[in-house]
């Protein structure tokens, strides 16, 4: 079955101050690359126009300030599209901005290992590790602002269903 991901792609960015004439002047973007593997090449990134099931494609969210001050509470937040699962370890781990995931839409944030607690048929709760497909978004907050002139890049790889 050929899936189009166009038209799945959000990138959200929260501000913490105002854009005003004079301030941060953020820009951002999310790109879809299919990966694929060429034995003599190694990974080449293709549009991602049509995929299958079984494709790999990663995700790269790339925001700039062109503005006249600092952008402070800047954050990435990449979903995982529907018919799509997180392949984990993929998530780039930016020095100022580590990934965080959420299995609730967006509600709760953990670092990886995502854990989840389970009761089992005694009653007992379990802590255990979550599936990846369980994941539905990822998010980048930067520690600090993000300067005059800077530019915060992150990616992320999902497997097509």
């Amino acid at each position: 079955m050929r899936r189009s991901l166009i038209g799945t792609i959000l990138l959200l960015v929260v501000v913490g101050s105002a854009a005003a004439a004079q301030g941060p002047a953020l820009t951002g973007e999310m790109a879809a690359s299919k990966i694929v593997v060429d034995k003599e090449k190694g990974e080449i990134a293709l549009p991602a126009d049509q995929v299958y099931p079984s494709d790999t494609v990663e995700y790269t969210l790339r925001y700039s300030n062109s503005g006249t001050a600092q952008a402070a509470g800047v954050s990435l937040l990449g979903p995982i599209p529907d018919g799509t699962i997180y392949i984990e370890e993929t998530a780039t781990d930016l020095q100022g901005a580590h990934p965080l995931f959420s299995i609730d839409g967006g509600k709760n944030w953990q670092e990886a290992p995502v854990m989840i607690k389970v009761v089992r048929l005694d009653g007992t709760v379990e802590t255990r590790k979550a599936d990846p497909a369980l994941i539905t978004h990822i998010k980048w907050s930067l520690d600090g602002p993000l300067e005059v002139g800077g530019e915060i890049m992150a990616s992320y790889r999902v497997q097509v269903k």
